[in-house]
Formats: C-alpha cells, structure tokens, sequence
C-alpha cells in the first residue's frame, strides 16, 4: 500500500496498529489513492480466491479527511517526530 501511496504523490505520515496514516497535497490524489488501494485489495482477493476457494476475502477501509494542515517536527533531541495538525486530524 506505501507504494500506491508514493505513485500517488503521498506521503506515509505513520503507522498506528494496522492504520496508515498519510498526507496529500491535493485531495484528488488522495481520492485516487484510495480508488487504487481498493482495486489492489480486490486482485489479491481474485489470486487468494483461485488458489483456495474457502478463503476468507480481505477487506480494506479508506477514509479520506480534507483540510489545511501544519507539517512540522514535534519533540525533543532525544525523541521526535514528523507529523501532521489539524482540526480535522
């Protein structure tokens, strides 16, 4: 999925349990990403589902939040890290 995300002009802004969180400059980017994601999902359904009948299929949700955001380093020396702020985020 990162890689969508890159092809896409996106940026993976962290990984949270099994969320990614990324950041888009243009909201049809994002849109697109999203569209590509599931359409990536669902060939890898197809492949699993050919090789084993009985596989569970695997399900995706992607949201989409729009908004003006501040980028910047939050921390300290000893720990920090990148990310995003917003009212929406």
């Amino acid at each position: 999925m990162t890689t969508i995300v890159e092809t896409r002009r996106g940026n993976v802004n962290q990984f949270v349990g099994d969320a990614m969180f990324a950041v888009f400059s243009m909201g049809c980017d994002a849109l697109q990403c999203a569209v590509d994601m599931q359409a990536s999902v669902e060939q890898l359904n197809v492949q699993r589902l050919r090789d084993d009948a009985k596989t569970t299929p695997i399900e995706v949700g992607v949201g989409i939040h729009h908004d003006v955001v501040a980028l910047g380093i939050l921390g300290d020396e000893k720990r920090h890290t990148c990310t995003a702020i917003s009212a929406s985020v």
